[in-house]
């Protein structure tokens, strides 16, 4: 291995982390080094140095961007496996069919940022936090025989609350997958679980924005459904449930804006 190579290990104790590659657009394969050196591991192979000096070398390990990353991810850098190179804005198939037909809009797909992989044969959904860091992601598969939904990430630990700011509405709507947050995001807030689980603890900081919650999970998830609803109320909340026949992605805009408002 030459002495270049070995300075930009990802194993590097300098290494502070993912920046988008301004060459290729990636968010995950582009890292930094305390030096300011940075080389995206993706196929553009982009490569920046940047000498600085032991004090301002100094700085940027101190630096405030540094310590909300490392604050927004439980003091640790997050081991997360690396979300597919091949992983672009281009949706192909069976990928792109299978998002059209939830209604999910162009802007949308490049709002939230989601991928395709065509090696993988995978949907990706990233989660950035404040400076565009990945904190986690989930991937929906489409080989057969394979399992729908893998999830990297402390998804317990991160509030990812769509149209925040958007609606004045003070409720909150927890669904179980984000294209369900995306279509209910156009009328209101609404909060991904990827998954269908929501521990006490997040409930716990979800109240920091709301005490008014609303739980529509799959149409065979009313149980889940009531069992988080006690538990909210036990801490204080409002809450209700939204129960349909249709999951929530499979639900008219038309509806989903009834429904809201019931």
């Amino acid at each position: 291995m030459t002495m270049q190579m070995m300075a930009l290990s990802k194993d590097d104790p300098n290494y502070i982390g993912h920046i988008p590659c301004p060459q290729c657009g990636s968010k995950d394969n582009n890292y930094r080094w305390a030096d300011g050196h940075e080389f995206c591991f993706g196929r553009c192979g982009y490569y920046k140095s940047v000498p600085l000096t032991k004090e301002e070398i100094c700085v940027l390990l101190e630096q405030k961007e540094f310590h909300e990353f490392k604050a927004s991810t439980g003091n640790s850098f997050p081991t997360l496996p690396e979300i597919p190179e091949d992983a672009y804005a281009s949706i192909l198939e069976p990928g792109l069919t299978w998002i059209k037909k939830y209604g999910i809009y162009n802007e949308e797909i490049r709002e939230h940022d989601i991928l395709w992989s065509q090696s993988q044969e995978q949907l990706i959904f990233p989660i950035y936090n404040d400076n565009y860091y990945t904190i986690a992601w989930q991937a929906r598969n489409f080989r057969p025989n394979s399992k729908k939904y893998l999830t990297y990430g402390k998804m317990d630990e991160i509030l990812h609350i769509l149209g925040l700011t958007k609606h004045s509405n003070p409720d909150i709507i927890l669904v179980e997958d984000l294209i369900s947050a995306i279509k209910v995001s156009r009328y209101y807030r609404c909060l991904p679980l990827f998954g269908s689980a929501c521990s006490k603890d997040k409930l716990s900081r979800i109240r920091r924005y709301t005490d008014h919650v609303r739980f529509w999970l799959d149409s065979d998830k009313l149980g889940s459904s009531i069992k988080m609803a006690k538990v909210a109320a036990q801490l204080g909340m409002k809450t209700s449930i939204i129960h349909t026949q249709k999951d929530p992605k499979e639900t008219s805009p038309q509806d989903i804006l009834q429904l809201g408002q019931a």
